[in-house]
């Protein structure tokens, strides 16, 4: 089935990056069209 909105077959997982170059959320767009955000954990340092 293709995704209506990027006529894709294909999972597409965009990551948005600070300034810092850490990921700091990770969304996933699903060949049905559905997206999922994920937001990396923060480490302890």
């Amino acid at each position: 089935m293709k995704n209506p909105r990027t006529g894709s077959e294909y999972t597409i997982e965009l990551k948005r990056i600070d300034n810092t170059g850490k990921v700091t959320e990770i969304t996933t767009i699903h060949p049905d069209g559905t997206e999922t955000t994920k937001r990396p954990q923060e480490e302890n340092k």
